[in-house]
């Protein structure tokens, strides 16, 4: 798989930009960076989480080996807008308030090794789930996709700590004489997941499989909202999957 992910800034502090750790050559989480940051990852059957998507259900990860590339392969790029209520018209963003984030998106399965194309489960050839997040800006100075695989680590580790506190709100507990078991949070749309981020549900796009192996400059509005004031960076993901040259599943995220 790879997964694209590119950061939006607010006009009032593209000046200042994002700090980040330098582990790409241009990508945003460098010093003054704003490019896209690419992942990908393969299929591991054993000793291995499932991966948080919706193309490829029993796409199963290391989580040790999902790699963060040091420049997106050439052609594969994504880039966000911000809702045309701040970009054009320079409104303040509201909180409670549903926003269209418009996405950007350049794909190269040639440089990718994806001879096959695309796959997915149910949805057909040429999906890729496209997703907006904000994130905590005084918890994260690098804003990720994988964000959400980290906060339900986190609670992974929590409710290993102390696994009683979340019995009585473990809907599959069932009486007392049974363990509890770990259920992942559910989280109402716009509200705060793991204290560090709010990402939008997944928008699924088709690409125009018969015009590639390269699609350039496709366009796609992605409903974004914001239940919980705060200052956020946000950025855009794209996630697909593919077959390589060795017939390997893999992920993409941008």
């Amino acid at each position: 798989t790879l997964l694209l992910c590119g950061l939006l800034l607010a006009k009032a502090v593209q000046a200042q930009r994002v700090r980040g750790s330098s582990q790409t050559e241009s990508g945003y989480d460098t010093d003054l960076g704003v490019d896209a940051v690419c992942w990908k990852s393969q299929d591991y059957k054993k000793n291995s989480m499932q991966f948080d998507n919706p193309l490829v259900q029993e796409f199963a990860v290391d989580i040790k080996g999902v790699e963060l590339l040091a420049a997106c392969p050439v052609g594969n790029n994504i880039s966000g807008s911000q809702p045309l209520e701040s970009l054009v018209y320079n409104e303040k963003l509201r909180t409670g308030q549903d926003y269209n984030y418009t996405v950007t998106l350049n794909i190269n399965l040639t440089s990718l090794g994806a001879h096959y194309g695309f796959v997915s489960d149910e949805k057909g050839p040429g999906y890729v789930a496209l997703q907006v997040f904000s994130c905590v800006a005084a918890l994260s100075g690098f804003c990720s996709p994988l964000i959400h695989e980290e906060a339900v680590n986190r609670e992974r580790i929590e409710f290993r700590h102390n696994p009683s506190s979340a019995a009585d709100a473990n809907s599959s507990v069932t009486n007392e004489t049974e363990p509890a078991r770990f259920v992942e949070e559910t989280i109402e749309r716009g509200e705060l997941h793991g204290k560090s981020h709010i990402h939008s549900g997944f928008f699924f796009a088709q690409l125009p499989v018969d015009q590639g192996p390269i699609f350039r400059d496709l366009k796609f509005e992605i409903p974004h909202i914001v239940a919980v004031p705060q200052d956020y960076f946000t950025i855009v993901s794209a996630q697909f999957y593919f077959w390589d040259e060795a017939g390997a599943d893999s992920n993409a995220t941008e």
